[in-house]
């Protein structure tokens, strides 16, 4: 039975992860490359008879030129968290961000992803509440409301303030 429970937590654990970390490296248009290279991919398999192929290829080239991009085009920045002085679980917290850049080119258009931890919890955690979860008999009813995940980590919102982020200035 453990051996079961092992093998959901690391289906779980992966594609958790997979998707933790993509969210930090591709944009929303890069979610779209990427999903049209898998779909192209996974149609073009026969190219005497579909022109996908011709597709899969140009998705596949902006790819390898944004991976080549991303080595060349980085910025170096200076970031202070201006923080409040309580904060109450549960409840959104809002505070600001004094971003400086180091390099002598003005960057713009810019988003802040706070860094985290993994949200996947340990196997021991994991199964703790998958065990306590088994014990209920839910109701089967249309209209019911989505239970709590206990091991949801706090979110983040981009905010709506944008500025751009100039030399010398937060």
């Amino acid at each position: 039975m453990k051996l079961i429970y092992r093998l959901i937590y690391w289906i779980h654990h992966a594609t958790s992860g997979l998707w933790y970390w993509s969210r930090r490296r591709f944009t929303l248009v890069g979610f779209c490359v990427v999903g049209g290279f898998i779909v192209a991919g996974a149609t073009s398999m026969d190219i005497e008879n579909t022109v996908t192929y011709q597709s899969f290829t140009f998705l596949l080239g902006f790819l390898l030129m944004a991976l080549a991009g991303s080595f060349f085009f980085r910025g170096e920045f200076s970031a202070t968290r201006l923080l409040p002085r309580v904060g109450t679980a549960g409840q959104p917290l809002r505070y600001r961000v004094a971003i400086k850049t180091l390099t002598a080119k003005n960057q713009t258009g810019l988003t802040l992803h706070e860094d985290l931890a993994d949200p996947c919890p340990s196997f021991a955690d994991w199964l703790g509440v998958q065990l306590a979860r088994g014990g209920r008999v839910r109701p089967c009813h249309i209209a019911q409301r989505r239970r709590k995940n206990p091991g949801r980590l706090a979110t983040l919102k981009e905010s709506e303030e944008r500025r751009a982020v100039s030399r010398g200035a937060a």
